[in-house]
Parts: C-alpha cells; structure tokens; sequence
C-alpha cells in the first residue's frame, strides 16, 4: 500500500502530464485556426481583386489598397491566363496559391506588393491592371475635315414634323441595322 506521499506524487505527476496534454491540444488548435485564417484572408483578397478589377471594366479606375499580409503570412501576387494569384509565401501555408478569375482580358504592366496600391483600368478589350496610376485613354477623334453641317437644320426648322419622322427612322435604322462605320457618314 502506497502513503500519501506517494499517491500525492502520482496525482501530481498525473495533474503535469494532463496539463502538458491539453497545452500541446491548445496549440495545435491555435495553429489549426492560423492556418484557416492565412487561407481564408488570400482567397477573400483574391476575390476582392477581381471584384475591383472588374468594376474597373467601364473604363473608370478602380484602385484597391493591398493589406501588408494575409493571416499573418507574407504573399506574393500574380497574374496568369486572366486570374489573380495570392501566393503565400511565409507561415503555415507557405507554397498554396488561391486564384480568381476576372473574365476579362488583362494586361498586366505591374503588380503592386503588399501594402501597396493596385490600379485598374478598362479599355475597349482589356483590363489594364498597374501598381502605378494609369493614365486615362486618348478619346477617339472624330474626323472633322471637310465637315459640313447638312442642310438638315435648315429643313428641320420649316418641316417639324418631317424632321422628327427622318430622325426616328434614321435612329431605328442605326439600332438595328449597325454598320461598320461609325462616323465615316456612311448611311443604312
């Protein structure tokens, strides 16, 4: 039979490795919830990107403010085949990418890194994506020589009702039968 001294050893020795037991399950909980955390910041950050991207598409810039880290994890972007990239480059989940598509073509000129600034623009065809501000599009120039006012004008103002019926059909016509020529005064 042991004396208490000895079952006050084994009660504490117990007490030791059951702390150590619930430390060790603690931690790897804490770390478990890092990782989650790290990949749910990159695939939200990706996200984000595209949605600012995208709203970029109507020719306006769209900026959008990098974080400094996703989940306290460092990370890298890039761009490929009309995706975003978030690339973990430190921590738990060093090595996973999250990606998003944008759905337009892009044209990277540079990324931003962390804690910087990623501009976007949309042109014609293409997203222009930029760690620098971009420089808005020249506007089209509507040729201008050898431009002469028709005499519409003049029979608008003694034909009314004529001018408004020639209008309508000449806009019907431009709706639904588009030509190549926008401005060429090519007519339907």
């Amino acid at each position: 039979m042991l004396d208490n001294r000895g079952n006050l050893v084994w009660r504490v020795l117990f007490g030791v490795v059951m702390a150590a037991l619930l430390m060790g399950i603690f931690l790897a909980y804490i770390n478990a919830q890092h990782e989650y955390a790290a990949g749910r910041e990159a695939r939200s950050l990706a996200n984000h990107l595209s949605r600012t991207a995208f709203s970029a598409a109507i020719g306006q810039e769209s900026v959008y403010e990098l974080p400094p880290s996703v989940g306290d994890s460092s990370y890298e972007l890039d761009s490929k085949n009309n995706k975003f990239i978030v690339r973990i480059t430190g921590g738990a989940q060093k090595g996973n990418e999250y990606r998003s598509s944008v759905g337009i073509k892009l044209e990277v000129r540079s990324l931003p890194g962390p804690n910087e600034t990623l501009h976007a623009q949309g042109r014609k065809d293409k997203l222009i994506i930029s760690s620098e501000k971009i420089e808005p599009p020249e506007p089209e120039k509507i040729p201008t020589e050898n431009f002469v006012a028709p005499d519409f004008y003049k029979f608008s103002k003694t034909n009314p009702k004529a001018a408004t019926a020639i209008l309508a059909t000449y806009f019907f016509a431009e709706e639904n039968y588009p030509t190549k020529k926008k401005f060429g005064r090519e007519y339907v």
